[in-house]
């Protein structure tokens, strides 16, 4: 569920009644989205960090993993600390994008699915924060990051070790922005079909149609009854 949504599980209010709405009328809406694999055997990783848009003040991690044309990973996650710039959240989520990127190349690799054995390195990572690569290959900056958990500099290691290799795009391009925040109609569509989602007729037919149909009702009932 992307975004803060599943902050408010817990004290449900009319307000939150259409933010549901909206979600099903979403999930209606593109019950024939497909992810479509394929294309070039190589490995991107866009990396980004939405710093203290929520009331708790935790930034929201977003990231997502593109073999080919599709997605293989995504995420949308709360930073367990409270970061002091959005440089420092987007150092943060670094982590938990390299531990994803370095896991799910060995598996691939493992696997078969990709032909380069033993796997390609480094894997390119892109992040939209010029502030956020520099703290990353830069150790000086060590006095301005003390405040943060020795594990989230585990981004260094990978660096230092050619795992993992960092580059800049400017955030009209950064992909992983479409897990953690509201976004332009036309820039949710571009970024919904760089991820591999694209429209087409679905195998099951109407059947999967009515399966979305009737999961939608029966949650939109439950979402009545518990406010009521």
């Amino acid at each position: 569920m992307p975004g803060g949504q599943v902050n408010h599980q817990r004290y449900l209010h009319v307000t939150h009644l259409e933010f549901a709405r909206r979600v099903l009328c979403y999930a209606k809406g593109t019950k024939t989205l497909q992810l479509v694999l394929g294309g070039e055997e190589f490995l991107t990783a866009y990396s980004d960090a939405d710093w203290a848009s929520q009331l708790h003040r935790h930034s929201i991690s977003g990231f997502s993993l593109i073999i080919g044309k599709g997605a293989v990973s995504w995420s949308s996650k709360k930073q367990l600390i409270i970061t002091l710039s959005s440089t420092e959240s987007e150092y943060v989520a670094f982590t938990q994008a390299s531990k994803d990127i370095i896991w799910m190349g060995k598996l691939l690799s493992e696997i078969g699915f990709i032909s380069s054995i033993p796997l390609k390195l480094p894997i390119n990572l892109a992040c939209d924060n010029q502030g956020a690569i520099t703290l990353s290959k830069d150790s000086t900056f060590h006095a301005h990051t003390k405040h943060i958990d020795v594990h989230f500099h585990f981004i260094r290691q990978c660096i230092i070790q050619e795992h993992i290799s960092l580059f800049y795009i400017p955030t009209s391009d950064m992909i992983a922005d479409i897990f953690m925040k509201s976004l332009p109609y036309h820039t949710f569509i571009r970024f919904q079909s760089s991820l591999g989602l694209s429209y087409g007729v679905l195998l099951e037919g109407e059947c999967w149609t009515y399966q979305v149909d009737t999961a939608c009702f029966h949650i939109w009932t439950t979402l009545h009854k518990r406010i009521d």
